[in-house]
């Protein structure tokens, strides 16, 4: 978390993988947001189950 910008938080990293010690990794500031939008994105609408409506793409 920056002084500048005390909104951003940490969150798990995009795609999910685990550090040296088994636990997810994580990503924090603006790298956290990069990766969620990523997600977004790349996401074709109905491609998620239980989220139909996620994504951009059709």
């Amino acid at each position: 978390m920056t002084a500048d910008a005390p909104f951003l938080r940490t969150g798990w990293s995009f795609p999910a993988n685990f550090d040296r010690e088994a636990k997810l990794a994580e990503t924090a500031s603006a790298s956290d947001i990069d990766q969620s939008l990523k997600a977004l994105f790349s996401a074709i609408r109905g491609e998620r189950l239980m989220l139909p409506d996620f994504g951009l793409q059709s």
